[in-house]
């Protein structure tokens, strides 16, 4: 066999390597800064070419063992990598404590896993631990039925009982001690887990089976049965996208899987500093630094266990397609990896002269500037159910290209206008890798896409929350809608206020009309650290009235109550615990309110309370709690005056205010301040009012408000509008005399 001759620039510089007087250590740190420095004159060379093979090999050796490190050595970090706690600024230290909700009301339940190995479900279901514990504040029991380096983990959150779901007896055996001990719900995660979704059933839980895998992976793993006796046995199956369900009807009864499945996408459970695209400039000045990269390399990224299934091979030849075309092109490939998927990758870069163009940089729970560093997220798995990694990319604004067809990330890729390309046609996927690189309008708009998808649709919280329901766990769920117009010095401690609340709320919407202040810039930045991440409408023009923003988030709102916390107002933590619970316990309670306590600009607190503004009306009514009928309360002064000072301080049931505000929105409107007070009237025709007598809100009174730059015959006008309307729904008299128009609100 004929060996290579080295060539005449590999000769001189090996043999100047040899004469060095260093160690080898020293010897290949000098090899690498010469190779390096000199890189643009030797390229081409068999020297160069070897040199980088060989960097190469020896950075996805090093990664692979980083992270089989990492996972000997996994204890609680994933979980504070990925979960962020309610109302903490993103990386804050002094986290507010743990939500005491759910116990104080009784609420447990039992979340099983199949193992705790660290994969995207098991990942998925301890951050769902995390939320359910300390978000909020259930007692659970996680049964778990492997082993895995998460473990520890999972005993750092709840008790955890290890099973062998092989062993029936002990199954039963567990599964009647789980119901003597009060536990009557399920969370199953996994169809694996399904193994015991009959023995809990039948022991009287009732199960909610969260369905993540696809039709390869039960084959693989011999889950028919599993798989039928979920769907026989389970109250809900959750499948995160038509293609799951489409999934388990090749295993099932077809009408089965239709009774029991709901689609509920797992939200997402990682929220980066990047969040929305912020900082990425800086993080990809780092990942390039990190990488040992030149600043104009274009990164496509990739996460996940490199395997056949996740498609790294197909990735390598993305890449080697990519970076034939332009050498700025380098992928990245994040997680463990399988070592002879990982080997035959490298080796294919290899024999194309472009080894130097794929890194595997091993299993890093400091992804962030991997995500918001990258150009563009390739998801070439064959087969991926609705892969959280994917939520990543997109919510820092990094698009993302998948082969269709392949599971729920790419059915929303699709949806939402992203490249999906023929199954495993290659060619075509870096064609459209490399028009995202190429075309700077294209990856805006595609970046824009996906932050706004993320942000609208999969909020952690709020998936918890409605699995809970499924459950039959009962939260209230409460969608807090925040109007907001040149109050950014306020947004920060409002936003704390909501997500203090003691009772979790599901979600946030704000609602910025046009601010000049910068409120929109400081909405971007505060965002990241509040849980749940609110939702952001940041209106181009004003719409010239508040209760627009109010009809316009309550469309937007998913929960069953709705709060409009205004912007400069605040809440003490137990404003909507006071309000909601006899709501949830009363059903014909169609909104409720608080006492209020105003306060000047500075927070200052100018009254205990606003009794004196009905001490007239009854000196003893408005000083304990009460429920009364829309027309009780009219008759007591709401069809005189506006007795509700600050609709920060009401609860609606959402589905009547939406009604309210869809069909009685023109006059609504037309009335400048009178308003609320018109909704409160009208939303009184559906239902009963509570109020409450704790001033649980802190109305904030400003010399400039509207109110007090009204004329007073405009001012008179609008309340005779609103008395007009309270004596049509409900026969009051009229007013004995006009100087009662001055004293409406």
């Amino acid at each position: 066999m004929n060996e290579r001759r080295p060539g005449t620039v590999e000769t001189l510089l090996r043999g100047l390597y040899l004469l060095l007087p260093f160690g080898w250590d020293a010897r290949l740190r000098i090899k690498r800064a010469l190779f390096r420095a000199l890189g643009p004159l030797l390229a081409g060379s068999d020297a160069h070419r070897r040199w980088r093979e060989d960097e190469a090999r020896r950075a996805a050796e090093a990664a692979l063992a980083q992270s089989e490190a990492a996972i000997a050595g996994l204890t609680s970090r994933p979980l504070q990598r990925r979960a962020r706690r309610p109302g903490a600024p993103a990386g804050a230290d002094d986290a507010p404590a743990p939500s005491g909700y759910g116990r104080r009301h009784g609420l447990s339940i039992v979340l099983v896993v199949h193992d705790a190995h660290p994969h995207g479900a098991q990942y998925l279901a301890l951050n769902l631990l995390a939320e359910l514990v300390q978000g909020l504040g259930l007692s659970v029991r996680v049964v778990l039925l492997g082993p895995g380096p998460l473990e520890a983990a999972f005993r750092e959150l709840a008790p955890v009982d290890r099973l062998d779901a092989g062993d029936a007896e002990a199954v039963q055996r567990l599964a009647a001690s789980l119901h003597a001990a009060g536990h009557r719900a399920a969370l199953a995660n996994s169809l694996v887990s399904g193994r015991i979704v009959r023995a809990l059933a039948e022991a009287g839980l009732r199960v909610v089976t969260l369905a993540h895998e696809m039709p390869g992976l039960v084959l693989a793993q011999g889950l028919e049965q599993a798989l039928q006796d979920v769907v026989a046995h389970s109250a809900r199956v959750v499948v995160p996208a038509p293609e799951v369900a489409e999934g388990l009807r090749r295993f099932a009864d077809p009408a089965a899987v239709d009774a029991r499945c709901v689609m509920r996408p797992q939200g997402l459970y990682v929220v980066s500093p990047n969040y929305g695209g912020r900082g990425r400039g800086m993080a990809a000045r780092r990942l390039r630094e990190r990488l040992s990269l030149a600043a104009d390399t274009r990164i496509v990224l990739a996460v996940g266990y490199a395997d056949a299934r996740k498609g790294v091979d197909l990735f390598a030849e993305v890449i080697e397609r990519l970076a034939a075309r332009d050498p700025r092109v380098h992928g990245v490939w994040v997680g463990h990896q399988d070592a002879a998927q990982r080997a035959a990758a490298m080796a294919r870069l290899e024999r194309a002269g472009l080894a130097g163009h794929l890194h595997f940089a091993g299993l890093d729970f400091d992804t962030d500037d991997f995500y918001a560093g990258a150009d563009a997220y390739a998801l070439t798995s064959r087969e991926d159910p609705f892969p959280s990694v994917l939520l990543e990319a997109l919510s820092v604004g990094t698009p993302a290209v998948a082969f269709a067809g392949t599971g729920g990330g790419a059915g929303l890729l699709a949806r939402i206008g992203s490249a999906t390309v023929p199954g495993f046609d290659t060619a075509a996927f870096a064609d459209a890798i490399a028009a995202l690189l190429q075309d700077p309008a294209l990856h805006a708009h595609q970046a824009a896409r996906g932050i706004a998808v993320v942000e609208q649709e999969f909020c952690f919280r709020r998936y918890a929350m409605d699995l809970l329901d499924l459950a039959g766990v009962a939260i209230p769920r409460v969608s807090v809608v925040v109007p907001n117009y040149n109050y950014a010095g306020y947004l920060r401690a409002r936003l704390a206020s909501i997500a203090g609340q003691d009772l979790p709320v599901y979600e946030i919407i704000v609602l910025d009309d046009a601010s000049t202040d910068g409120s929109a810039e400081s909405l971007r930045d505060l965002r990241a650290g509040i849980t749940p991440v609110p939702r952001l409408h940041l209106a181009s023009v004003n719409g010239r009235s508040v209760f627009r923003q109010w009809a316009n988030g309550v469309a937007m709102a998913h929960g069953d109550y709705v709060w409009i916390a205004e912007a400069d107002d605040l809440s003490t933590p137990a404003f909507l615990e006071t309000l909601v619970t006899p709501m949830q316990q009363d059903a014909s309670i169609v909104m409720a309110y608080c006492q209020s306590r105003p306060i000047d600009s500075e927070g200052r607190v100018l009254a205990p309370d606003y009794a004196d503004w009905t001490r007239d009306l009854s000196p003893t009514r408005w000083t304990a709690r009460y429920v009364a009928t829309g027309g009780e309360e009219a008759r007591a002064g709401l069809g005189l005056r506006n007795t509700i000072p600050n609709v920060s301080a009401v609860v609606f049931r959402r589905e009547v205010l939406a009604k309210v505000l869809g069909e009685h929105l023109g006059e609504i409107v037309a009335l400048t301040t009178a308003g609320d007070w018109v909704t409160y009237l009208q939303v009184l025709q559906h239902g009963r009012i509570l109020f409450d007598p704790t001033p649980c809100n802190l109305h904030r009174r400003h010399r400039d408000s509207v109110v007090a730059g009204q004329d007073a015959q405009a001012h008179a006008r609008e309340v005779e509008a609103a008395r007009a309307l309270a004596r049509r729904l409900h026969g009051l008299d009229a007013p004995a005399t006009n100087q009662e128009l001055i004293k409406g609100f």
